[in-house]
């Protein structure tokens, strides 16, 4: 069974230079991954100030990203990024990218979840989330 912790939600700005752009100054469709994870890194952090279990390591077990229009160079995006879904082996991050435009509106960009798993580094089973994880999370909701 899964519990949907939709209560609690971080907007991230995320500025896009020429390194993220192709060669036609459009992001390129991998870096949304890399921002991706520095937001699921900001996220997580902001709930405590020590999240290094023994043995134990949060891993990307899925990842799915929806394009609906592009970014440019000079863009500055707003990423959004909630947990979805949580069990004591899982947990889904959501995120939306969308572009703030001159009239107060937004345009959605992208939409994309990973499905995060904790395994044991010594032989990568995987294991449960650690109880103090699942504690911080169940308070968001």
């Amino acid at each position: 069974m899964t519990q949907p912790l939709v209560n609690y939600r971080q907007v991230i700005p995320v500025k896009v230079y020429y390194a993220d752009t192709d060669s036609a100054g459009i992001v390129y469709y991998a870096t949304y991954m890399r921002w991706m994870e520095m937001g699921r890194c900001e996220f997580i952090t902001t709930l405590g100030p020590d999240l290094q279990y023994p043995n134990q390591e949060l891993v990307v077990a899925r990842a799915a990203l929806t394009y609906f229009k592009p970014a440019h160079y000079g863009n500055v995006l707003a990423m959004t990024l909630w947990i979805e879904e949580l069990t004591g082996l899982s947990f889904r991050f959501q995120y939306q990218f969308a572009r703030p435009e001159s009239d107060g509106t937004s345009t959605l960009l992208v939409e994309a979840s990973t499905m995060m798993v904790c395994v044991d580094i010594r032989d990568y089973r995987l294991t449960a989330i650690p109880s103090p994880m699942l504690t911080q999370f169940k308070a968001l909701a």
